[in-house]
């Protein structure tokens, strides 16, 4: 209690001994005020940090999907190419009469026809 309040207390006739517990108390709760409301704050702030934490590992995840469908796309343009141009090997091959069935003597090693061979021998395709 300051010491003009204490005087002016003792003039007035207010129990000066009351006083100064009266203002011990209101100190304190003041006190556990301030704590509530700063352990109020951390929780608060703790609680943003995790939902800060959270949306950036979200933002991860979504930039690795994009780039797995950005492969997955390459992939798939590629393998539609490559069957386009199987197709047009294909049409050529039957445009043109040769036999696409592969030589089963060649396929074990040696095929004594050659060249004259009415089967494919695809190493020399």
């Amino acid at each position: 209690v300051p010491s003009g309040v204490e005087q002016t207390a003792a003039v007035s006739g207010v129990d000066v001994e009351r006083l100064k517990l009266a203002y011990t108390v209101g100190a304190l709760r003041l006190r556990m005020i301030q704590e509530a409301a700063q352990q109020q704050y951390l929780a608060a702030y703790a609680h943003q940090v995790g939902e800060v934490q959270q949306l950036h590992e979200k933002q991860q995840e979504a930039a690795q999907l994009a780039l797995i469908m950005e492969a997955a796309e390459a992939q798939a343009e590629m393998a539609k190419q490559s069957l386009e141009d199987d197709k047009e090997e294909s049409s050529w091959n039957r445009r043109s009469g040769r036999n696409v069935q592969i030589c089963g003597n060649w396929q074990r090693g040696y095929c004594k026809h050659s060249d004259s061979c009415q089967f494919s021998h695809p190493d020399k395709e």
